[in-house]
């Protein structure tokens, strides 16, 4: 115990360098200093790891290995250790179909690009397109193959919640074989869905209108009734409006005679 106790008392006697100990390390820093210079030095000539592969890794549906190449082919003239993979990354991602990319370094002399394509969800309005995540992406509408894509529209900024309500209210009709073809969510949170029956080949559709607050509730309540009365009729319907605290109100399409009705189902 008496040991310890003088060890503490006095802890720099026993790590205290001697003379030639100090000596010793003034004669060996200033060389050591110089080889680490030198292999900095030899490591960033530009002359030596230059980059010799670009290797990409992605889907390639919309965006082609060339056109990668082009974007990035100014920015890889650095050798391996100083090529700025920040610039390679702004680059690619600045591409229109390109949502994603990471950048790396494979030893020893290769730089490695992943990326993620667009992947579109719907439409925009006119001119515009939403991502899977609900982002706006602008894209050439002539690159675009929107055959089986709904249209959505909405104030701005309201992508991600039309995005996330078409998922829920396309998950509740394709119980009943509908799909949603159009959605729209109005200046006062009303939605507008347009929707079709997917077994049908006569490409006739009706219109849902459903309230902000009670949405799912007053979907829930029509398709009940939608499989007991109204699946045979879905060409004939124009629309039906659901923002009823008890039931909805329907209306059905013009007959060859030139007349429509209208219908009330209160109570269900």
């Amino acid at each position: 115990m008496i040991w310890w106790s003088e060890y503490w008392r006095h802890p720099m006697s026993r790590n205290k360098p001697s003379h030639n100990q100090k000596m010793v390390w003034l004669a060996v820093a200033p060389l050591a200093t110089l080889g680490l210079l030198f292999s900095a030095d030899n490591f960033l000539q530009s002359q030596k790891y230059s980059v010799e592969q670009l290797v990409w890794e992605g889907p390639f549906k919309h965006v082609s290995r060339e056109q990668l190449e082009k974007a990035v082919l100014d920015k890889v003239k650095d050798n391996y250790f100083t090529v700025n993979l920040r610039e390679i990354e702004d680059s690619v991602r600045a591409m229109p179909w390109v949502e994603g990319v990471s950048v790396g370094r494979v030893w020893p002399k290769t730089i490695k690009v992943s990326f993620r394509e667009q992947e579109l969800m719907a439409r925009w309005g006119r001119k515009q397109w939403v991502n899977r995540e609900g982002e706006i992406v602008n894209l050439p509408k002539n690159e675009v193959d929107a055959s089986g894509l709904p249209r959505f529209s909405g104030p701005a900024g309201s992508e991600r919640e039309v995005l996330e309500k078409y998922r829920q209210f396309g998950g509740q009709l394709a119980s009943v074989s509908l799909s949603i073809r159009a959605m729209e969510m109005t200046a006062r949170h009303m939605w507008r869905l347009q929707v079709a029956d997917t077994a049908s080949d006569d490409g006739a559709s009706m219109t849902l209108f459903m309230d902000g607050k009670h949405a799912e509730a007053q979907l829930a309540r029509f398709l009940r009734v939608y499989r007991e009365q109204l699946e045979a009729q879905v060409g004939r319907i124009e629309y039906v409006d659901l923002r009823y605290p008890n039931g909805f109100a329907l209306k059905q399409r013009e007959t060859e005679a030139g007349s429509d009705t209208e219908q009330g189902k209160k109570g269900v």
